[in-house]
């Protein structure tokens, strides 16, 4: 399963929108058709961590700064999809590879597009507004 970037994904802030593409890439390489190995897959899981953490942490100190009223719940999201992308490469070394790949693949491709769509929307008029603010100072 793979996502296709669209304007629906965008927040609107371009140095998000570019985390966000570039998640979607790594995300993209578990669903595509050609078979990877234990190992490939592996290198994936932690290029999709490495990746996550420095988006959220960016993600996270934009909320902060300006004043996000739901960041701790965004926070706690954060850290559930990073403990669930740990689970899924223990899984990768003892369980079946492609039933693991292909259930990583659907699993990632739905969070990320929900979590752009629903939870990162929330905090874009926030930082909006936050703009408007600091540009009429």
């Amino acid at each position: 399963m793979t996502i296709q970037w669209d304007t629906s994904l965008s927040v609107g802030v371009d140095s998000i929108d570019d985390d966000h593409k570039k998640l979607l890439n790594i995300i993209n390489a578990f669903g595509s058709d050609d078979e990877k190995s234990r190992e490939e897959l592996t290198v994936l899981i932690d290029e999709l961590l490495d990746y996550t953490r420095y988006h959220f942490e960016r993600e996270e100190e934009m909320m902060a700064e300006n004043g996000y009223y739901q960041l701790e719940e965004h926070k706690q999201e954060h850290g559930q999809f990073i403990k669930k992308l740990m689970e899924l490469g223990i899984m990768l070394d003892t369980e079946d590879v492609e039933q693991t790949r292909k259930e990583t693949s659907q699993f990632l491709s739905m969070w990320l597009s929900r979590h752009i769509r629903w939870s990162d929307m929330n905090y874009v008029s926030c930082l909006i507004l936050a703009d408007k603010a600091k540009a009429q100072a």
